[in-house]
């Protein structure tokens, strides 16, 4: 979990708050290939759910839990390919054109096994609550291709009441001949009410395939430029701890950060803020940290006009052992998605952020390790953070400052590269 409420003052010169291979119809022969590699791929099986050899249409449709229906111009197929689970139904308005979609469901599943040729694909994950009134009573994570792409996702929450429909759109690459979906439920079972799934071309390919222009790299060679950054003042509001500006200067190098007790007893962080604002890029910094009991290492993205939420942090240790890394993503109402891994900090490693219309990537030294995928990722202006913040004893925090933790603690960042998505 991340620290809660981390944040202080956004003014500038204080810390913000921490932390379609559509297919392309030149003849109904292709579409008709694509029925034949996925009936071969299938060991002489029927054709996926909702593909229909007559139509000219890639898409893949399941209805979880239901029987054959149609909706807009959209075919979905009885359910097929889930694992596990139990169907059950829903009250949706029939106002709505795909309220059949919807008023089936399966409930329990661990998930589905669509098979689908090698490829880049986007994923439409269609469901509701249908039985609970009130939010924190169904909870569960959703992972694609073995990536945790929603956490902690609570139905009720995101569609904001029972029988309230609500879809996710997903994006992923198959290597393996099938696009898998796991669910994992933390509180009572999952549940899904249909599944489309849509090849994708490579304008629409998912952010792995984005071109980069760099805009701006600083490997602090000429010290800290002040056209380019300001110092961290003010009180964090969670920690309650001050940012002093004497904590950070430029040493062989490298932008030194430094988290010191003063002669007064009072603990002191250290950051500083960038002055480029962008609204979607890649951001990658690299550093290392020293080991400091309640002294973290936080590199995020921050609103340009210092409200909050929302936030990303893109690179954000436990304060404890410099043992593992987080990756979070902060929405209303004290929503987040959020994954972590093991990784030694104390060495130097390039953190990165991809952010792109609807989906952020994390990657360590340029290997994918966590994605969100969700229509509510931010979509304003944002700036960059570098902080190492202390925490004191006796604040909500679940490691904080003790008597291990030495006098000083640093953190050394070698570069900073900000780039945007080429031709935007």
């Amino acid at each position: 979990m991340t620290p809660p409420d981390r944040g202080a003052v956004t003014r500038e010169g204080s810390a913000p708050r921490p932390s379609r291979w559509i297919l392309a119809a030149i003849a109904v022969a292709a579409v008709a290939a694509l029925v034949i590699a996925l009936v071969v791929g299938r060991g002489g099986e029927d054709p996926p759910a909702g593909v229909d050899p007559g139509v000219e249409d890639p898409r893949i449709a399941i209805n979880a839990g239901g029987e054959e229906v149609t909706a807009g111009d959209l075919s979905y197929g009885a359910d097929a390919h889930a694992e596990g689970g139990r169907t059950s139904s829903a009250t949706v308005s029939s106002d709505r054109e795909d309220a059949e979609v919807f008023s089936d469901v399966r409930v329990g599943a661990t998930g589905y096994s669509v098979p689908v040729p090698d490829g880049t694909y986007e994923v439409t994950f269609q469901t509701l609550e249908n039985y609970w009134t009130e939010p924190g009573r169904r909870v569960f994570d959703v992972t694609l291709e073995g990536l945790e792409v929603l956490a902690d996702f609570d139905p009720f929450l995101a569609a904001g009441g029972k029988d309230e429909p609500i879809t996710r759109t997903l994006r992923t690459t198959v290597t393996d001949g099938s696009i898998d979906l796991e669910f994992d439920a933390d509180q009572d079972q999952s549940i899904i009410a249909g599944l489309v799934v849509t090849p994708q071309d490579g304008g629409l390919a998912r952010t792995a395939g984005t071109a980069w222009e760099q805009v701006f790299f600083d490997d602090f060679g000429s010290g800290l430029d002040d056209e380019h950054w300001w110092r961290y003042g003010g009180i964090a509001t969670a920690s309650g701890s001050p940012y002093s500006q004497e904590g950070v200067e430029v040493v062989d190098g490298n932008l030194v950060l430094t988290s010191r007790r003063g002669a007064d007893g009072v603990w002191r962080g250290a950051g500083v803020g960038s002055r480029l604002n962008q609204t979607y890029g890649r951001w990658t910094v690299r550093a290392r940290g020293e080991r400091g009991h309640g002294i973290t290492m936080v590199f995020l993205l921050w609103p340009t006009i210092g409200n909050w939420p929302p936030e990303i942090d893109f690179a954000e240790d436990n304060a404890e052992d410099r043992d593992m890394m987080s990756a979070t993503v902060h929405f209303e109402n004290g929503v987040k998605v959020h994954h972590e891994r093991e990784i030694d900090s104390t060495q130097w490693h390039d953190y990165t952020v991809e952010w792109t219309p609807g989906e952020t990537r994390f990657l360590i030294d340029g290997e994918l390790w966590a994605t969100v995928v969700d229509g509510r990722v931010p979509s304003e202006p944002m700036r960059l953070g570098l902080q190492s913040e202390a925490w004191l004893e006796g604040t909500d925090f679940f490691h904080p400052i003790d008597e291990t933790t030495p006098a000083e603690v640093r953190v050394f960042i070698d570069s900073v590269t900000v780039e945007t998505r080429a031709g935007s």
